[in-house]
């Protein structure tokens, strides 16, 4: 789930300066902000996250629940941003929903594995964030290449990729929930 997730994590933010550029046809520096707007949005994020897991949806609901929103983000917003307008609400947003991955992993692993083994399921983790970090931008930049119309880059593939890996992320944590779920029943 951690590395699927990873795959689609970092691809908006590896290219939407260059879709800023290329695609909507506006300066380095706006693309720039748009990053700057999503960073600051995930550290507000960040903290929702852990509001609303602790007082709504609980920690696990909200941790699958930040992948699939997340997902369902980038195919809305960043693939429907036709102007820069829409790029930086995709921007901001996804900055939000995605903040919820981050804060909320490691209570999230505590909660599954336990405190006694929480700096080795960490561990094991982020190595997994770490494979899909860093080959899902260059399978992006992949789609970019492969998908493109008389040198006329189409977008599309590459946002679908991202935003399928991180709605697939949560999916899979449902699962993962529902496998813990009938485990506690097998064992009454």
């Amino acid at each position: 789930m951690i590395v699927i997730g990873g795959f689609g994590y970092l691809i908006p933010l590896v290219y939407i300066p260059t879709y800023a550029q290329f695609y909507l046809n506006v300066s380095k520096s706006h693309g720039a902000l748009a990053i700057s707007l999503f960073n600051f949005a995930s550290t507000i994020g960040r903290i929702l996250a852990g509001i609303f897991a602790d007082k709504f949806f609980g920690r696990f609901n909200s941790f699958m629940g930040s992948f699939i929103l997340s997902g369902i983000s980038i195919i809305v917003l960043w693939g429907n941003s036709t102007s820069f307008a829409i790029l930086i609400a995709f921007s901001i947003t996804f900055g939000i929903i995605v903040g919820g991955v981050i804060s909320l992993l490691p209570v999230v692993v505590a909660d599954l594995f336990g405190l006694d083994v929480l700096a080795n399921m960490m561990g094991i983790c982020f190595s997994g964030y770490f494979f899909g970090n860093v080959l899902g931008p260059p399978i992006g930049g992949y789609f970019l290449d492969k998908f493109q119309n008389n040198g006329a880059i189409n977008w599309l593939p590459t946002i679908a990729l991202s935003a399928s890996l991180m709605m697939l992320a949560g999916v899979m944590g449902i699962g993962i929930k529902i496998i813990e779920k009938k485990k506690k029943l097998n064992n009454l």
